[in-house]
């Protein structure tokens, strides 16, 4: 998300320079947007990165299949990054038409263990929980699976 002169901030700006950069609100309008998100998503992040935060969870995990490990019972991990670029590469309406959602994208998306570590996230469940408003509209049968994993969460 971030541009040329952002990217040159944080590598020979200093401390300071860096953080403001970090710190920025990036705008998903501009050329270098467009480009890296037009980039994951012909990589197909949507599916590497529900995959990778699932880890054992995973449909796509095959049994024998060695995966690390991440946080532990006290800690989880801060997935906050992968997070927002998720939510950006799911809300971009010009992105989705582009490269539309597969049925197994969904699956992982909507997976309740993402569902949980995604809107238990400090800093990303916001965009993620716009992202999920979105999908929902006009959808009875998500929007009871999505609320079905909130009252789990909360219980």
């Amino acid at each position: 998300m971030a541009d040329v002169a952002d990217v040159e901030a944080m590598v020979f700006g200093g401390q300071e320079a860096a953080s403001a950069a970090a710190s920025k609100k990036y705008d998903t309008k501009t050329e270098a947007a467009r480009v890296g998100l037009d980039f994951f998503a012909r990589l197909g992040f949507v599916t590497k990165a529900c995959d990778f935060m699932l880890g054992k969870k995973s449909p796509l995990w095959k049994p024998g299949e060695q995966r690390p490990e991440m946080g532990s019972y006290y800690t989880a991990p801060d997935f906050s990054g992968v997070i927002k670029l998720l939510s950006l590469l799911i809300a971009e309406q010009e992105i989705v038409e582009k490269y539309p959602l597969q049925e197994r994208d969904r699956e992982l998306v909507l997976h309740p263990s993402l569902l949980k570590t995604a809107l238990g996230s400090a800093t990303a469940s916001k965009p993620f929980g716009v992202c999920l408003a979105r999908m929902c509209k006009d959808d009875e049968d998500l929007s009871r699976k999505v609320a079905k994993v909130f009252l789990t969460s909360i219980e």
